[in-house]
């Protein structure tokens, strides 16, 4: 008797973790579609242009420097990244930083350090959202630079890894 319990507990076990494995891995696949579905980043007071960099023209939206804004999001348990690009427009170079947190900037996270962005060319970005927990959250980008000019940021996207 004992082994028949045995074996239907096992049994059990097997079955229970398949079905966690299966509904994990379609949860992910629909994940990855949703990703892709959503609509990229912009800020509400900006609409997508062409914008020519560099000889390289690309889906954007140009600030003025000093520039900094924000987006809410929902980050997903599964491996994703961060993934846009930046067009120094002034003839200096120009320092970008990327921060995330759940709430204001001050309690935020550092996911890019200063990276110093040379002028005349679209710099892609790729940034790992691992360290920050699956839930809500709010990213901040920020460039500055010497002296006043533009920078054009393309459409923001959050990507499987």
């Amino acid at each position: 008797m004992s082994s028949r319990l045995g074996l239907i507990v096992g049994v059990t076990v097997v079955l229970a973790a398949v079905l966690f494995l299966a509904n994990r891995f379609g949860s992910e696949q629909d994940m990855v579609a949703r990703l892709r579905a959503h609509p990229p980043y912009v800020p509400k007071s900006y609409q997508l242009v062409r914008v020519d960099c560099g000889g390289t023209s690309r889906e954007g939206f140009r600030m003025k420097l000093p520039c900094n804004f924000s987006f809410k999001i929902d980050i997903p348990r599964a491996s994703v990244v961060l993934s846009f690009a930046l067009c120094n427009l002034t003839d200096r170079d120009v320092r970008l930083r990327v921060l995330a947190g759940p709430g204001e900037k001050r309690s935020a996270t550092l996911l890019q350090a200063p990276e110093s962005i040379a002028s005349g060319s679209w710099q892609s970005m790729r940034i790992p959202l691992g360290g920050i927990p699956p839930g809500s959250a709010r990213l901040f980008f920020e460039a500055r630079g010497e002296g006043s000019g533009d920078v054009a940021w393309s459409a923001v996207r959050i990507e499987p890894e």
